[in-house]
């Protein structure tokens, strides 16, 4: 985000549009055109899978993402026909960020569930942003400080003037 000098003395409340993945508005992120899903048979609803092989040195067990739910535990037999069954389609949002005064170029300002919308009415993402002061033709900042350069000649500034 590029911001003025102006807006980094006052702090500014800044408004941008975001092309994303946000939830599903015709089955409000759940996947199911009906709302209904179905425990999966593979995995009893657990959402993982046991396989067990046998070795010179025994047993052995390993655990992975049941491939019949992909780890959800449950089916849905009546995909939405909006998303596929994804829960997520991809849209606009308009976001709002708070500048605080004083930030400086290369701040990066968390924006914490801002991003894309997580599957099946999952954990929203992050969005960052980066800030960029751009550069003032009067005032040259230097940290904290703002520093202005007056062309003056030695008579105003002996004996004082405007």
């Amino acid at each position: 985000m590029r911001l003025t000098l102006n807006d980094v003395l006052t702090g500014v409340t800044k408004k941008f549009k975001v092309k994303k993945y946000v939830t599903c508005p015709d089955c409000h992120g759940t996947g199911s055109q009906d709302g209904k899903t179905e425990t999966c048979g593979q995995c009893k609803g657990s959402g993982v899978v046991y396989r067990s092989m046998r070795t010179m040195m025994g047993t052995m067990q390993s655990q992975s993402e049941c491939p019949g739910c992909g780890g959800t535990g449950s089916i849905i037999k009546n995909k939405c026909p909006h998303c596929g069954g994804e829960g997520i389609v991809m849209g606009d949002e308009v976001v709002e960020v708070k500048i605080p005064k004083g930030i400086e170029s290369g701040m990066v300002l968390n924006m914490s569930g801002k991003g894309h919308a997580g599957k099946l009415n999952g954990i929203p993402g992050d969005i960052e942003v980066i800030v960029t002061v751009e550069e003032n033709k009067t005032f040259v900042r230097e940290g904290k400080n703002l520093h202005y350069q007056l062309p003056l000649d030695i008579p105003t500034a002996v004996l004082g003037g405007s």
